[in-house]
């Protein structure tokens, strides 16, 4: 029959291969790797073991934020933040307070979603944690690029990109940071603003000999020169792009980039060329795993036919590209289609067909505009609800610090009253050994031996360690209000003794202070806190004060 430890070695490593196995599945099936995952979290539960438990809740935090319309549980995120403040892990701490803004980022809820990540941010810069730093940072100019306050995104990315290049030597990290704000600039329309950035960002990854992330920014700096119909510039760097690809053997981004590519000849007027391009694009886009940019090759091709000449050839195209958009409901190219449509029949002197597609045309444009504008004003209200969130929470900043420096100065009385019982404690008993030795002296007469042996038991009466506790207990309630029931409540197993050592601990006592406060000796102190850390489980790592203070 296996031992303990045996047992718990065999539930870590299948709680390792669980773990491997939903990041293997994740992918391919999203919800089988959750069933691992969540099968890994109960496992590390049993083990009672706060590290497994806690890196099992982050890994399906993380896992949860890869699903798409699936929530995050909050009591994983509550659970997580609980077990890192009881272990000390102030890194682990900023971790779960990020995974906390994420998640909440991912249910919709925007408010909390930007105290979160402020506070994991607030947290990072106040232990020196760098990476947790970057990570904040990065999440924060992201969700303000989601929302749409491209302003405030900046901004984050800026504060980003200064303190990568002061704590991170690693230029790659530095030319992510630039590219992405080149990318932002783009969501702006400001090209040339773009240009500048994606052109730097390329400088540095081929300086690095990064080869994917020059085709991937030398693809965006393409698409920016195409936007400001500066095809030369464009079509070199696409090519570029295509070419880095292809030696990497990546084909997962090359259709879209044959699309920019062939829109780019047919600006240019090399419609053989493009063809060729938005063909190959189909190519590789065969198992509609992106369905918009199938539909966008198709497309695409219809306003090549309609220039070449084979108007009815394009016409089949797009209509077959109306047909897809239709069924999976993508309004956006729908008007796209609608309006080729429009126009090819009109070429063809059809105008009732004409007609008919440009007044669905109008329809969804209107309809596109009107969404348009309700996206605007609930930008608005989102950024007006992440303001005054931020407003709150910097008025709650100021509140918890002022709390906390009253809590300090109460913590300084309490130990302060505590330290003032033990040396009284001590200075009772130091005189009643000196009375005691002097009364072993045989030179005192019987009246005085007796005055004595009454002081010396008087001093002794003094040192009435339930009145010493009881005058510890009354200001250590009013200091840390509820905590000893708390305590009885949680652990029913703790006695009385246990219960007050528990509480002396908990006002940073030593050992030593203990037993003269509670009249025992230095090793049963020590044995108390032993059974304490056992009854309360308290890992071996986790200091006893610190998780005191968590409770």
């Amino acid at each position: 029959m296996p031992n303990h430890d045996d047992l718990l070695d065999q539930q870590f490593t299948h709680i390792a291969q669980l773990l491997d196995n939903a990041h293997q599945a994740l992918r391919d099936s999203p919800h089988q790797a959750r069933a691992f995952a969540e099968e890994a979290l109960a496992t590390a539960r049993l083990t009672n073991n706060h590290h497994h438990v806690a890196s099992c809740l982050e890994f399906c935090c993380r896992l949860y934020l890869q699903l798409p319309h699936t929530p995050l549980p909050q009591s994983f995120l509550s659970e997580l933040l609980e077990l890192r403040q009881r272990m000390d892990d102030r890194q682990g701490e900023a971790n779960a307070l990020l995974l906390m803004g994420q998640g909440q980022w991912h249910n919709g809820q925007v408010r909390i979603a930007a105290t979160k990540l402020t506070q994991a941010l607030e947290l990072a810069r106040n232990i020196n944690y760098v990476t947790g730093q970057i990570d904040a940072l990065e999440s924060l100019a992201r969700f303000h690029t989601d929302i749409g306050d491209y302003v405030a995104a900046l901004d984050w990315y800026l504060q980003l990109l200064q303190f990568v290049a002061a704590h991170d030597p690693v230029s790659d990290v530095r030319a992510g940071v630039i590219s992405n704000i080149g990318a932002l600039y783009g969501q702006m329309e400001n090209y040339d603003a773009a240009l500048e950035q994606f052109t730097q960002a390329l400088a540095m990854f081929a300086e690095s000999g990064n080869l994917m992330m020059q085709a991937r920014t030398a693809g965006n700096i393409a698409a920016a020169h195409h936007a400001l119909h500066q095809n030369d510039q464009a079509l070199e760097h696409g090519l570029r792009s295509l070419t880095l690809y292809r030696i990497l053997g990546y084909q997962r981004d090359i259709p879209r980039l044959m699309m920019t590519i062939a829109s780019i000849l047919e600006e240019q007027g090399e419609f053989a060329s493009a063809f060729d391009y938005m063909k190959r694009a189909m190519d590789g886009l065969d198992d509609r795993s992106d369905e918009e940019g199938y539909i966008g090759v198709l497309l695409g091709l219809g306003r090549l036919h309609r220039k070449t000449n084979t108007l009815h050839q394009g016409i089949y195209l797009i209509e077959e590209a109306l047909r897809i958009a239709q069924a999976r409901n993508l309004p956006h190219l729908e008007y796209r289609a609608h309006e080729l449509l429009a126009e090819a029949f009109e070429e063809l002197h059809d105008t009732a067909r004409a007609l008919g597609h440009y007044k669905h045309f109008a329809q969804i444009r209107d309809q596109l505009q009107s969404i348009e504008k309700q996206k605007a004003i609930a930008t608005l209200h989102l950024r007006f609800d992440v303001e005054r969130a931020q407003q709150e929470l910097q008025i709650l900043r100021l509140q918890s610090q002022q709390l906390q420096s009253e809590a300090a100065q109460k913590e300084r009385e309490l130990r302060a009253i505590a330290l003032s019982l033990v040396e009284r404690n001590q200075f009772i008993e130091d005189i009643r050994i000196k009375l005691t030795q002097i009364a072993a002296n045989d030179s005192h007469t019987p009246s005085e031996q007796e005055n004595l042996k009454s002081l010396i038991r008087q001093l002794h009466d003094d040192r009435n360690p339930g009145q010493a506790w009881k005058q510890f207990e009354d200001q250590f309630e009013q200091v840390h209000h509820g905590f000893m029931p708390l305590l009885a409540q949680r652990f029913p197993d703790l006695s009385p003794t246990e219960r007050k050592v528990s509480a002396l601990i908990r006002s940073g006592l030593s050992s030593k202070e203990i037993a003269n406060l509670l009249h025992i000796d230095y090793r049963s102190v020590e044995q108390y806190r032993f059974r304490i850390r056992k009854k309360l489980r308290v890992p071996t790592e986790t200091s006893l004060t610190t998780y005191m203070a968590a409770l």
